[in-house]
């Protein structure tokens, strides 16, 4: 039973042995060989990457043609705003000769366009007329604004050219009649100031909506407001506008301005509480200098300040000055 066990096992393990055996002369058995790297699925994924590049460039091709587009419309806007500022200022008059007073002007647009419009009118019979309105924002809804309330500012000077019942206080009410028929949300209000000098008797009579109070330089230097009770156009339903009379001597000069000058002179104001006196202070801290050099001085001033440094607006001033 032994040797029929021990041939039972060598007839077993002899297959096994020859197994392993052999596995140790092959060496070990190969690796399966990694796929390619490019497999239907790889040309696939390519194909669709080709895809989306070249939607990718339809897309920025139309980006560019909408850029194209949007620069074109840019361009005629600028060239719009820059007709519309040259038809404003054509719109309004230039400064008349009048015998026994001389006018000067500071006129300077914060943007193309400007929420200020004047108008400057020889009534006959040496008087001269001086209206100024002063939108409350600038640039084109102001424009806007100040345009149609220019007509009828015009409108009534001539009727008060014609009628001597009339005063500034009527012209003012007429350019609030017509603010109260707009419906500009973003330019609701106006200030402004209507007067007339009559160089025969020397004679200033004027009225004034929300504008800073005239200033009246005597020939010595010397600063005075010019004080006339009259609300901002559009704040108060019914507001009225009081004529006040000023009779002014040989060497005075008037000074008109709107609340820009009022911002920009508001710099160098030591009172920085009081921006109210910025306007009257600055001319009387610069003596006997005339104020047509006054305003030219100013006028550069508005050119080179960076609109960043100061309460940046549009700028109207107008000085009437009485020969001495």
């Amino acid at each position: 039973m032994v040797k029929s066990q021990t041939q039972s096992f060598s007839m077993t393990a002899l297959p096994l042995l020859e197994r392993q055996n052999t596995a140790r002369i092959a060496g070990p058995a190969p690796q399966p060989s990694l796929a390619p790297f490019h497999t239907n699925e790889s040309s696939a994924n390519t194909i669709a990457y080709l895809a989306l590049i070249d939607e990718l460039q339809n897309k920025m091709t139309a980006l560019l043609s909408e850029r194209d587009a949007l620069l074109g419309t840019v361009e005629t806007l600028e060239h719009g705003v820059k007709e519309a500022a040259r038809l404003q200022q054509d719109s309004m008059s230039l400064l008349p000769t009048v015998d026994g007073a001389k006018l000067d002007l500071l006129y300077q647009p914060l943007d193309g366009v400007s929420g200020d419009a004047f108008d400057v009118k020889d009534l006959g019979e040496g008087q001269v007329g001086i209206g100024i309105i002063d939108a409350s924002d600038h640039g084109v809804p102001a424009a806007i604004l100040t345009s149609s309330l220019l007509t009828a500012l015009r409108i009534a000077q001539d009727a008060l050219a014609t009628d001597e019942t009339k005063s500034s206080g009527d012209v003012l009410d007429a350019v609030q009649a017509q603010l109260a028929t707009m419906d500009l949300s973003e330019c609701e209000f106006a200030a402004g100031l209507h007067a007339v000098y009559d160089s025969n008797t020397q004679v200033l009579r004027f009225a004034r909506a929300g504008v800073p109070y005239p200033i009246r330089i005597a020939a010595d230097g010397s600063v005075t407001a010019l004080v006339s009770d009259g609300p901002i156009m559009g704040a108060i339903d019914d507001a009225s506008f009081e004529t006040t009379t000023v009779k002014l001597n040989p060497g005075d000069t008037v000074v008109f301005a709107t609340d820009g000058l009022e911002a920009l002179l508001a710099m160098d104001s030591e009172d920085s509480d009081s921006p109210e006196r910025a306007l009257a202070s600055w001319f009387e801290n610069h003596g006997q200098t005339p104020v047509a050099a006054l305003l030219s001085r100013l006028r550069k001033r508005l050119r080179e300040t960076d609109r960043s440094a100061w309460h940046a607006d549009d700028v109207t001033a107008i000085s009437l000055h009485i020969p001495g």
